[in-house]
């Protein structure tokens, strides 16, 4: 990955809209994966710099960068902007052709997105292992799960 591009990811991450514009008139590659599966569009809806993030978004788009992306995981650009639970930048996504029918683990975008929203909004703390009793058998083991769900 040359020099300009990882730039641009650190600045869309960071929120710095100048340094997004020259990166992306150096040649940077909007749509280069880094370590992590990430575009620099994801960084840039990852950013906790509200201030600028939709900016930042609307260029990296406006150069080409694929707001339908998905990586290994199957996961991406619109999936990253349902975690953030940012309407406004979902509509951006979906207004320049982020698809959302697609399957995440024989979920739906929106099965996910529910889940992530009931967890979130009720600060549900999942056990990382059942109590003794909930591993004594089958059906306490399968009650265990549903409450789980």
């Amino acid at each position: 990955m040359s020099d300009k591009t990882s730039e641009l990811f650190d600045a869309a991450y960071s929120g710095d809209i100048d340094k997004v514009k020259v990166c992306i008139a150096s040649g940077a590659d909007v749509n280069a994966i880094n370590s992590c599966g990430d575009t620099p569009l994801i960084e840039a809806i990852a950013s906790e710099n509200a201030k600028s993030r939709v900016t930042i978004i609307k260029l990296l788009i406006e150069h080409g960068a694929d707001p339908d992306f998905k990586g290994e995981e199957n996961c991406g650009v619109l999936f990253q902007a349902i975690l953030n639970k940012d309407p406004e930048i979902m509509e951006i996504l979906l207004h320049n052709g982020a698809g959302p029918n697609f399957d995440l683990d024989g979920e739906s975008l929106y099965e996910r997105a529910s889940f992530d929203y009931i967890y979130d909004a009720f600060n549900l703390k999942l056990p990382l292992k059942p109590a003794e009793q909930d591993a004594a058998n089958e059906e306490a083991w399968l009650d265990f799960l549903d409450r789980c769900a």
